[in-house]
């Protein structure tokens, strides 16, 4: 990425959804800052093994905005889950509405959260107060026992409710 594809891409008025396959640099950055400033941002999909601090500055950023609704991190980081918990635990509100998803396993409950149980075929949900959890696992079928199902988990989901 360049100058010149930050600018053309902050140009297009009906960007709403950015997937960043390679590491952020300034122009990466100054991209998202663009689009975060524009309001028009609505989805970022982030395959990064790791977030410099600017970037998860950002992100946080991104997930108080009104329009931003869904983040995908390809790999877990748990800093990048602490700044985000510190966020949102200062403005649950503007959280409401919003997801965030591993595509990997990761355990984010914890005794607080009551669980629901699968409600369907694929999901496996936890909840406390306004966090839903949901464990994913794609191959699972309505004979997929508990235990083959929580070693198939692929995917984990946080919604704010």
């Amino acid at each position: 990425m360049d100058k010149k594809r930050v600018d053309l891409f902050s140009a297009w008025k009906n960007l709403n959804g950015v997937v960043v396959t390679v590491d952020s640099n300034e122009h990466v950055l100054q991209l998202l800052l663009n689009l975060k400033n524009n309001e028009q941002l609505c989805y970022l999909d982030l395959e990064q093994d790791s977030l410099q601090d600017a970037l998860l500055n950002l992100v946080c950023e991104l997930l108080l905005r009104k329009q931003f609704f869904q983040l995908r991190f390809n790999k877990f980081v748990t800093q990048v889950k602490n700044r985000i918990k510190e966020v949102w635990i200062q403005d649950k509100q503007r959280f409401t509405g919003k997801s965030i998803r591993w595509d990997q396993k990761v355990k984010l409950h914890n005794a607080s959260f009551k669980c629901l149980g699968r409600v369907d075929e694929l999901n496996l949900r936890y909840q406390a107060d306004n966090l839903v959890l949901d464990y994913v696992n794609l191959e699972a079928i309505a004979s997929t026992t508990l235990n083959e199902f929580i070693h198939g988990i692929t995917r984990t989901v946080m919604r704010f409710a």
